[in-house]
C-alpha cells in the first residue's frame, strides 16, 4: 500500500516537470513571438529614421531649385531651413529606437522610451503642422490682399487649409504613434501588467493642434478684415465737392450737387511702396445718376475731383451699373493718409 503510495507520487511528479516544461517553452515561444512582433515595430523606426537622413534633404535640394528659379528666394531659403530643422528633430526623437539601442535595453526602458517618444512626437507635430499652417495663411493673406479677393473667400481658404492639416496630423498620430503603442502594449503583455486603452496623449494632441489653428484663424481674420467706412442711414449732410468729369468735355459733368452719394468705403491697408485699392459703394440715387454719366461717357475718359483736385482717371468702356467704383491711392500713402482720404470721401 504504502509503495502504491509512492509510485503514485513519483508519477504526479513527473507529470508536474513535464507540464512546467511545456508552459515553460509555451513562455519561450510566446516572449520570442513577442520580441518578434516588438522587432517588427522597430523596424519601422528605423526606415522613418531612414527617411529623415536621405530623402529629406534630397527633397528640400529639389524644392529649393525649383523656388529658385521661380524667383522665390527667400521661400527657398525658409524652406531649407525647416527641412533642415525638421531632419534634426524626428532623428533626435528616435535616437532611441536604433537596433543597437533597443538591443541593449531593458523591455521597462523600452517602454519608457516610447512613452517618451510619444509625447515628443505629438508636440513636434503640432508645432510642424502650425507652422505649416501659418506659412500658408501668410501666402494667403499676401494672394487675397494683391488680388483683391474677398475677406470670405479667404477664410474659406484658411478654414479649408486648417481641415487638411488636421486630418493629415490625425494620419501622422496614428502611423507613427501606433507603432509606440503596439510596442507598449506588447512588453506589457510579457511582463504580465494590465494594458489601458486610454489614449490622453491623443486628445492632448488633438486639442493642441485645434486650438493652435483656431487662434490663427482669429488672428488672420483681423489681419485680412478690411476697414470699412459706412454713411449713417440718415445722414444727409456733405462737406466738400466730389466732381466726374469727361476729360475733353466739360459739359459732361456727374457731381453730388448738395446730396450724399457715397454710402460706404471699403480697403485693405497694404504697405508703404504699394498702392491700396479702395471699393466705393454709391446710394441708391447716386448709383443711378451714375449708371447715366458712364452710359453717356462711353468711350470716353474721365477724371475723378475731389474739392477740384484731379484724383484718379478712367476710360469708360461700358455703362456700370452697380453703383461701385475702384481707387487707387499714392503708393507712398501711410495708412493714416489713406484713412484721411477715406474720411473726406465719405462726406460727399
Amino acid at each position: 500500500m504504502e509503495n502504491n503510495n509512492l509510485n503514485e507520487l513519483e508519477q504526479l511528479k513527473a507529470q508536474y516537470e513535464t507540464l512546467k516544461q511545456q508552459f515553460d517553452q509555451q513562455e519561450i515561444v510566446n516572449k520570442r513571438l513577442m520580441k518578434s512582433a516588438i522587432q517588427t515595430n522597430v523596424d519601422f523606426f528605423e526606415r522613418n529614421r531612414k527617411v529623415a537622413m536621405f530623402v529629406y534633404p534630397i527633397i528640400a535640394v529639389l524644392m529649393y531649385i525649383y523656388l529658385e528659379v521661380m524667383g522665390f528666394r527667400t521661400s527657398a531659403i525658409i524652406l531649407v531651413i525647416l527641412m533642415a530643422i525638421a531632419t534634426f528633430v524626428e532623428l533626435w526623437l528616435t535616437r532611441n529606437t536604433r537596433q543597437h539601442v533597443v538591443d541593449n535595453s531593458d523591455l521597462l526602458t523600452l517602454s519608457q522610451n516610447m512613452q517618451k517618444l510619444k509625447i515628443g512626437y505629438s508636440i513636434y507635430i503640432v508645432i510642424w503642422l502650425f507652422v505649416c499652417f501659418v506659412l500658408g495663411a501668410v501666402f494667403t493673406f499676401k494672394y487675397a490682399t494683391n488680388q483683391d479677393i474677398s475677406l470670405t473667400n479667404a477664410m474659406w481658404v484658411l478654414c479649408f487649409m486648417g481641415l487638411l492639416l488636421i486630418v493629415f496630423g490625425i494620419v501622422a498620430y496614428r502611423n507613427f504613434l501606433g507603432h509606440c503603442n503596439n510596442i507598449i502594449r506588447q512588453i506589457d503583455a510579457i511582463e504580465g501588467r494590465p494594458t489601458t486603452k486610454k489614449n490622453m496623449t491623443f486628445w492632448y494632441f488633438m486639442g493642441s493642434l485645434t486650438a493652435l489653428i483656431v487662434v490663427g484663424l482669429l488672428i488672420f481674420y483681423q489681419l485680412l478684415k478690411p476697414t470699412v467706412y459706412t454713411r449713417a442711414e440718415n445722414d444727409m449732410n456733405t462737406a466738400g465737392t466730389l466732381e466726374f468729369k469727361v476729360m475733353d468735355d466739360d459739359t459732361m459733368v456727374f457731381d453730388n450737387d448738395g446730396k450724399p452719394i457715397i454710402n460706404s468705403i471699403t480697403f485693405n491697408y497694404r504697405k508703404e511702396g504699394e498702392s491700396t485699392p479702395i471699393i466705393v459703394r454709391m446710394t441708391p440715387e447716386g448709383g443711378k445718376t451714375w449708371y447715366q454719366f458712364t452710359t453717356a461717357a462711353q468711350g470716353h475718359n474721365i477724371g475723378l475731383f475731389l474739392d477740384g483736385e484731379l484724383i484718379q482717371k478712367y476710360y469708360i468702356q461700358n455703362a456700370i451699373d452697380n453703383g461701385h467704383f475702384y481707387l487707387n491711392t499714392d503708393p507712398d500713402w501711410s495708412k493714416k493718409e489713406v484713412e484721411d482720404f477715406c474720411k473726406r470721401l465719405i462726406k460727399n
